[in-house]
């Protein structure tokens, strides 16, 4: 079974099948409600439909009949109003299944920082374990403070995220990184799952151009100290 995952029951999925087929059928009701509504209101304007019925028809322009002419007045002053409520209703209606399956999502796994795979991080874990006064580099800062409540440097980039121009600085930031690293026997943390950061450079590029060396590996990340600590 893959890690952060839960195993649905066959008592778990039948009660599930039957909330979504509820709510399914709470969006068919809303949307007969709707059009029904709509349709008899037509219906009564229609002189076309009225017509076979003689006794009943007055023959003039309007092409109503007397007897419905007073009730259609009515109706038609709230026709935009049913119509609005309608469709209003017909659109929540329509967006509860898919809330339900989310905030049902949210509950088991969570979102965000808070999701399981991240609270079942190995490399999390192990850092953990870390001096807490030692110096951390990462291309997650924001992960390591989260979760961690530890300070840590940004891997420098390769180029600016806003203009994709090539970082002037890289090399001399690069460096500087790494000698912090060395001097206070500091750890570059490699989270591999955080993989949206394109303008960082990846673990292998970090590998061939500063002297590393992988003292950890997880199924989820790299740490790295110095080569030459």
């Amino acid at each position: 079974m893959a890690r952060g995952y839960a195993f649905i029951g066959s008592a778990d999925l039948s009660h599930r099948s039957r909330q979504l087929a509820c709510l399914s059928a709470l969006t068919v009701v809303s949307y007969l409600s709707a059009f029904s509504d709509d349709l008899f209101l037509r219906l009564s304007h229609s002189a076309r439909l009225t017509y076979p019925l003689p006794c009943l028809y007055d023959g003039g322009a309007s092409g109503r009949i007397p007897a419905f002419g007073g009730w259609a007045a009515k109706t038609q002053r709230r026709e935009k109003l049913a119509a609005s409520a309608g469709i209003a209703l017909f659109i929540v209606a329509l967006q509860v299944p898919r809330t339900w399956i989310w905030l049902d999502f949210v509950r088991r796994e969570g979102v965000g920082y808070s999701s399981r795979v991240w609270g079942q991080s190995a490399l999390l874990n192990r850092l953990r374990q870390v001096d807490p006064a030692a110096k951390l580099f990462s291309n997650a800062p924001d992960v390591i403070y989260t979760l961690l409540g530890r300070s840590s440097g940004s891997i420098p980039s390769k180029v600016q995220p806003d203009t994709r121009a090539s970082n002037p600085e890289f090399d001399v930031q690069l460096a500087k990184m790494e000698e912090t690293i060395r001097v206070n026997k500091g750890f570059l943390i490699i989270f591999d799952r955080v993989n949206w950061r394109w303008y960082l450079p990846t673990a292998h590029e970090l590998e061939s151009r500063i002297p590393l060396i992988a003292i950890v590996r997880t199924d989820d990340g790299v740490i790295y100290r110095s080569r030459e600590n």
